[in-house]
């Protein structure tokens, strides 16, 4: 008999998730966890909201992260994290639908214009225009470190670029084109690199470069600082 426990997700969100055996994570999970987050940002109706793509590094990333057992964000500059946990029992796919529905479901917690995440950061990164790649674990963990939670799985996605930018909305309903220049239209989403004017998004961007941050936090400086670090 199956027997349902109080699910939690930080940022104090409830969810239900799932669990069943050790983690089976590969290309069936790869595929479902894309698919999901694709279908939400689709889901939103905004324009210049990229695609997310599969990335097997950012999965490396999760999985170490998930097998440490400790429910907290790890906080790499320019990486986006989302995090479940439960003791729910039923397979690993259904898991990913739970959780990724219970990141969405923040959106009732959104207000356009607010400053900062605040408790939708979780549906805002899931749905941020100009993040590209996704990557997920799943593990089972006996004892769930900064919870009560035995024999709990924890599930991981981290993205980048990432989004939850203070001053910034998660997407536009309305862009002087669908796509930024470089890319196209395809289900909904925007597909292709886009174009992007060789800038510094940062005013400190020149200074951290010669303090080899272009190396040191790629995931962060390749995005915003794409002149200091010659990527352009």
């Amino acid at each position: 008999m199956l027997t349902k426990e109080t699910v939690v997700i930080l940022a104090a969100c409830a969810i239900q998730v799932a669990m069943s055996g050790q983690s089976q994570w590969g290309k069936k999970a790869r595929r479902a966890a894309l698919k999901i987050h694709n279908n939400y940002r689709r889901k939103e109706g905004g324009c210049r909201v990229n695609r997310l793509q599969y990335d097997m590094g950012l999965e490396a990333q999760a999985k170490r992260w998930a097998q440490r057992c400790v429910f907290k964000h790890e906080l790499i500059k320019g990486r986006g994290e989302n995090l479940a946990f439960s003791t729910y029992q039923n397979p690993e796919i259904e898991m990913i639908k739970s959780s990724s529905k219970g990141w969405f479901d923040e959106k009732k917690d959104y207000r356009p214009g607010q400053r900062g995440c605040q408790m939708s950061c979780h549906y805002t990164q899931l749905v941020w225009h100009s993040t590209e790649k996704v990557g997920c674990y799943s593990h089972r963990c006996p004892y769930l470190g900064g919870t009560t939670a035995r024999n709990a799985w924890y599930f991981v996605c981290f993205y980048t670029p990432m989004g939850n930018w203070v001053g910034e909305e998660p997407y536009q309903k309305s862009c002087a084109t669908p796509c930024h220049p470089g890319q196209r239209k395809r289900g909904g989403l925007c597909v292709g690199k886009a174009k992007v004017p060789c800038k510094n998004k940062n005013a400190s961007c020149d200074a951290w470069a010669k303090r080899g941050e272009c190396s040191k936090n790629p995931n962060y400086m390749h995005e915003n600082c794409k002149k200091a670090c010659k990527k352009c």
